[in-house]
């Protein structure tokens, strides 16, 4: 394996750029570990809540192949208190980051 892609599609807005993660060489044939990401609106103002937003993951390998490609469904809420920690079992000392995405959404009031 040899890269992550990540994509993000916004209702009222499109498809984002691909966010890509170069994969360091892994011991054995499976991949292990977690992407952090941040969906950050602050640049063009919050998006209202409710926005719906998905997020495509795929991993490619070192031919080019894409794998089958796993969508999260995710919905933008406002007033979460601040970033909560890693949930089980990504809390754990044994789950290494993969990579770090970040996309700066688009509030669709401020073009």
């Amino acid at each position: 394996m040899l890269r992550i892609v990540s994509v993000v599609d916004q209702v009222g807005y499109g498809r984002y750029p691909a966010q890509w993660v170069y994969l360091k060489p892994q011991p054995e044939k499976h991949l292990r570990g977690y992407l952090q990401g941040n969906l950050n609106s602050k640049t063009t103002g919050p998006l209202n809540d409710g926005t719906p937003i998905s997020l495509k993951v795929s991993v490619f390998d070192k031919a080019g192949n894409e794998s089958n490609g796993v969508v999260f469904q995710l919905t933008f809420l406002s007033g979460g208190g601040g970033l909560p920690g890693l949930p089980a079992p990504f809390d754990q000392g044994d789950n290494p980051r993969l990579g770090y995405i970040s996309i700066d959404l688009r509030n669709l009031g401020t073009y």
